[in-house]
């Protein structure tokens, strides 16, 4: 059977899961009178909303005949046109979206080849079904066999699997249809009460496929040897990504449990496919000018990895400048943007604490705190009020940072600058701030004499342990705001200017039209995401199909029958083979989705 007459029977519009976004949005809504109250859930087992049901599309062949009249004019230039998840070809035909992820692989540098190994090769199985397997035995199917059971190969574990109620669901979509119930009745009952769809919800694009690429960190077992790397690798990993211009977001998530999916109850109940951390690295220096990987947390205190985070760990996820504009942008305007990004990453450490102590209660709970840079008025505001450094003020005026919030207004604040102005910390802007302050007295520590820029990059604590010495009230830090630095490795980035000469990000045409490194994530876009990761409409449609044609195979006459009627006669082993309930008109023969 073609999964795609299962995917347009489910609605291409997302009835399907109506009902789960409406759930998903009242269980991560900063205000729940704003948005639908909870549903509760059927107390069948199945995780869905009580109230769900099947909404009968009416008008697809109108739907289908305008979208693809709109894109004809788009597809005169000959090339497949994709648009909001849907790739058309230039024979007007319509396709879903594709369930793999986006983007393409970071190229690593020779130098970390020892140490960045892909999962299946580098994962221990044994370790992965002991720790992070939750689904080893059941829950079960029919036969009474675990629906997931032992992973096969280690990289399994960043598969989304997802419990898909097919029987309810279908049972539903009939009712919908008009069908009686005794003309149903052999189907439902032949059909699999609950089916496991697998989608790579955390796994990336890699030259060879789909998968992961694993670098380890703490104790680890090589050889059959236990050994403490610590930090090593990553910092070894951060250094040599610093030589491409790319600082790495570190998201953080539960393995072990809630990334590996479950029923949709409790993928929804969860909100945020098992990530609860967003923090950052970027290449530094340590006290003795070894290089070391700084660790950019809100909470400063959830930077290191180490062997309590067995299965509670990291994605890395380069942020690259270079790819987010349109015309290529020179090595050391990146290398610019990077040491940017750093700066103001130290100087909002220093001046903004994490959530729970921002000054209005009610956004002390991170999950409710607001997003304060959404564009480029709102980023330079942030930029001006960070550059007084005055965390009072600050505070006052836009509150403290959750943990990602931190690591997205760094990294915006990184390559900005036209001509109405930036936050590139260049001399000319910034010279007058206390900010800027700051930066000169850094570059005017004794230590520095004789020393060039080079040299002084390599010995940032030296600046440091002046701007310590001098104090506040001299343009110099406090003795808390050093404690800040020195527990994150912050101390490991030098103050310097940024050259007059180094042009902002929008002379390179940022494809982000804000330019921003990407769109906020908005409630309704958490929803989507959520269930895009877990419950893509083609995994639905394809696990549907699936199991209506296992139980057309193996049914007696009776289910044989109730299918056949279905597809108007068909047989569904035949591909081309079309749905056609009563009350949905046959789809248009030259559009197929």
């Amino acid at each position: 059977m073609d999964r795609r007459k299962v995917l347009k029977t489910l609605a291409v519009s997302g009835a399907l899961c109506s009902g789960l976004v409406r759930q998903a949005i009242a269980q991560t809504a900063p205000k729940p009178a704003d948005v639908p109250p909870l549903i509760p859930l059927t107390g069948d087992g199945h995780g869905l909303p009580a109230d769900w049901t099947f909404v009968e599309p009416k008008q697809w062949q109108t739907v289908e005949r305008s979208l693809a009249a709109k894109m004809r004019l788009g597809l005169r230039g000959g090339a497949p046109v994709d648009v909001a998840g849907l790739r058309v070809g230039r024979s007007g035909t319509i396709e879903t979206g594709h369930l793999d992820p986006v983007g393409d692989p970071v190229e690593l540098p020779d130098a970390v080849a020892d140490i960045v190994r892909p999962a299946d090769e580098a994962l221990s199985l044994e370790a992965v079904n002991t720790d992070l397997n939750p689904f080893i035995d059941g829950p079960v199917g029919a036969d009474g066999k675990p629906l997931i059971g032992p992973f096969d190969e280690g990289g399994e574990v960043y598969e989304g699997k997802t419990f898909l109620p097919v029987r309810l669901i279908m049972g539903q979509m009939l009712k919908a249809a008009g069908l009686p119930p005794e003309a149903t009745q052999p189907l439902l009952a032949s059909l699999s009460e609950t089916v496991a769809i697998r989608t790579p919800a955390h796994q990336f694009h890699l030259g060879n496929g789909l998968g992961n690429r694993v670098v380890f960190y703490g104790e680890t077992s090589i050889n059959g040897e236990m050994v403490d790397l610590g930090h090593s690798h990553i910092d070894k990993l951060v250094t040599a990504l610093s030589s491409k211009n790319l600082r790495l977001i570190k998201q953080m998530v539960h393995f072990n449990l809630q990334s590996q999916g479950g029923t949709p109850d409790a993928i929804v109940a969860d909100g945020v496919g098992g990530s609860t951390h967003a923090g950052g690295f970027a290449a530094g220096y340590s006290l003795d000018g070894k290089p070391i990987a700084v660790k950019s947390d809100w909470p400063s205190s959830y930077g290191w990895l180490g062997n309590n985070n067995k299965t509670y760990n990291a994605h890395l996820i380069a942020i690259d400048y270079a790819a987010g504009t349109e015309a290529p942008i020179p090595d050391q305007t990146l290398a610019a943007y990077y040491r940017n990004a750093d700066m103001w990453d130290c100087c909002a450490a220093m001046l903004v604490p994490f959530a729970d102590q921002d000054p209005d209660p009610k956004f002390r709970d991170y999950q409710y705190n607001p997003l304060e840079v959404f564009d480029q008025a709102s980023a330079r505001e942030i930029a001006a009020s960070l550059a007084t450094l005055d965390s009072k003020g600050f505070l006052d005026e836009h509150g403290a940072f959750y943990c990602a919030e931190g690591q997205y207004v760094v990294a915006n604040l990184g390559p900005q600058e036209d001509e109405t102005g930036g936050t590139l910390l260049k001399k000319s802007r910034y010279g007058a701030t206390p900010l800027g302050r700051l930066i000169e007295n850094f570059q005017a520590a004794p230590g520095y004499n004789g020393m060039g820029p080079e040299d002084r990059r390599k010995n940032p604590a030296i600046g440091w342990e002046y701007l310590l010495e001098l104090g506040p009230e001299q343009g110099g830090i406090s003795g808390g705001q050093a404690l800040v630095l020195k527990a994150t490795d912050r101390h490991g980035i030098a103050l310097e200017w940024i050259p007059e000469d180094i042009k902002g990000w929008q002379a390179y045409g940022p494809k982000n039209a804000e330019a921003l490194i990407a769109r906020p994530m908005t409630i309704a876009t958490l929803a989507w995401g959520l269930l895009r990761l877990y419950m893509p409409r083609d995994a639905v449609a394809r696990a549907v199909a699936a199991d209506i044609t296992r139980a057309h195979a193996e049914g007696n006459a009776g289910v044989k029958a109730t299918v056949e009627s279905l597809l108007a006669g068909a047989i569904p082993r035949r591909a081309k083979a079309r749905w056609h309930l009563p009350g949905l008109p046959p789809r248009p023969p030259r559009v197929s989705c």
